[in-house]
């Protein structure tokens, strides 16, 4: 799934690097679907600038002068890789079961989701 998503985030204009210490793909731009802050899609993570941000930007140049919420963020899509190890292809329903679950509990976005929780919500940036 990551090499995918690498390749169609590539062919479709985004860029993308390997984070070696997360040893995950990190990519933006280009038109591959991403919520929020981003989506990890196996070992891939599509990161989302917010509105504010003038395009596309690598997160590493968008969080310079934040590196502890950087490196949290890229925590957290680590901590989704690794479940995208464990659960393989079904993740991705699995995922957006757990989001339909929650979403229906009235709770923040994010909160409930069992895949959010076991990322760790705070380093991804959810307030529960």
């Amino acid at each position: 799934m990551g090499a995918n998503t690498v390749a169609a985030v590539l062919a479709t204009g985004g860029q993308c690097r390997w984070e070696g210490s997360a040893k995950m793909n990190v990519c933006w731009g280009g038109l591959v679907p991403a919520a929020r802050g981003g989506t990890a899609y196996g070992n891939t993570f599509v990161f989302v600038t917010s509105p504010d941000a003038p395009g596309p930007i690598d997160p590493r140049d968008y969080y310079k002068n934040d590196p502890v919420t950087y490196a949290n963020k890229i925590e957290h899509e680590s901590n989704h890789v690794k479940q995208w190890k464990v659960f393989g292809n079904l993740m991705a329903g699995l995922y957006l079961d757990a989001e339909d679950q929650a979403n229906r509990s009235g709770l923040p976005v994010g909160c409930g989701n069992f895949f959010e929780e076991t990322a760790d919500l705070a380093k991804g940036g959810y307030v529960c």
